[in-house]
């Protein structure tokens, strides 16, 4: 599908959603960005292999000549998107999930602030339709710029900590890769793309190396992306196996080492106490799934896992953990099996 083109100075942006077993959903997602106050190019839905009977709406909506329908074949959200780039030809691409909405109003801004910028972001209303909840978040408290490496630390941090400078609740985060224009020719240049062996926080990942690579992002604290809070998306994948999270923090490790190199105290804390968050979880899962003889030689192999970097130490920044994670330091130093055993499974 070849882009017309708008006008001479007008950008051609390409619109990527992502679909697996949405149905309910499907037309209000489409509707939205079909109603853009500004023009879009390029609208590509990628279906990742629904079995719930979206097949029969898509065939509907292919219809419309300004939607490209492909198909991935449930092979992940990673690959869905990573085929939706591939496909784009606009100048900037702006992902939705799809059991998601945007504002109509959306595009336009977001082109009215970007400046030069290679990303910029927004923030979102975040909804959950069978309770009847409303709330407005701010990932920061107001526009900002983030150009310098000192700036973008606040960017990263917030990418490991996800309540970091969030004013009120955090129901989400600046991790996520929906609410934002990426520069097609920048992802292509530095093949930022997603990865399809990470089953959690892959967005968070592709934004991290986004933010090292951009030569200056944009956030404007305006909540003009829809978040559904009662996500309906279910991939089969076991939300706190330590293989999940070990994949996670390796490409974590690569891009502190060697692309980001040097970085505050203050992030290194950060950095710590997300690593020592997910030990913990990753201990937890496998205390509540074998007995205590089985746990205590895997959580004794975990530990020595290098990606963990002996975060338990005393001598790691871990200042402002709360009590929780101070206690578990503690067991784990002190070996403590069968305490931990118990306070996982109480």
């Amino acid at each position: 599908m070849e882009l017309k083109k708008l006008c001479d100075e007008q950008l051609q942006i390409t619109v990527v959603a992502t679909f697996y077993n949405c149905a309910p959903y499907i037309h209000r997602c489409v509707d939205s960005i079909l109603k853009q106050t500004y023009p879009i190019a390029q609208i590509i839905l990628v279906d990742d292999g629904s079995d719930d009977g979206s097949d029969q709406i898509f065939c509907e909506i292919e219809k419309n000549d300004r939607i490209q329908l492909l198909h991935s074949g449930h092979q992940g959200v990673s690959i869905a998107r990573n085929m939706g780039i591939e496909t784009a030809q606009g100048d900037y691409i702006m992902f939705v999930d799809g059991d998601d909405y945007i504002s109509p109003t959306i595009v336009e801004e977001l082109v009215e602030h970007l400046g030069n910028a290679d990303m910029i972001c927004c923030t979102c209303q975040c909804f959950h339709e069978e309770n009847k909840i409303q709330i407005r978040s701010h990932f920061y408290d107001g526009d900002r710029i983030f150009v310098t490496a000192q700036e973008k630390e606040a960017f990263y941090s917030q990418l490991m900590d996800g309540a970091y400078m969030q004013v009120g609740t955090p129901y989400t985060a600046i991790g996520v890769p929906w609410g934002k224009l990426y520069r097609r020719d920048f992802l292509n240049t530095y093949q930022i793309r997603f990865y399809p062996e990470l089953k959690r926080m892959q967005d968070n990942i592709f934004n991290m190396e986004a933010a090292f690579y951009a030569n200056e992002i944009r956030y404007i604290d305006e909540p003009l992306y829809c978040y559904r809070l009662n996500n309906i998306v279910q991939y089969n994948v076991k939300p706190y196996s330590p293989e999940i999270y070990s994949a996670v923090l390796l490409h974590r490790q690569q891009i502190m080492a060697f692309y980001i190199k040097t970085y505050s105290k203050e992030l290194e804390e950060l950095y710590n106490q997300e690593k020592l968050n997910l030990l913990w979880l990753s201990i937890k899962h496998i205390a509540m799934s074998v007995s205590f003889p089985v746990f205590r030689k895997k959580a004794a192999e975990l530990m020595e896992r290098e990606i963990f970097d002996c975060v338990y130490e005393k001598k790691t920044l871990l200042r402002k953990c709360g009590v929780k994670f101070r206690v578990f330091s503690l067991m784990i130093q002190l070996k403590w099996y069968r305490f931990l055993y118990w306070y996982c499974n109480r």
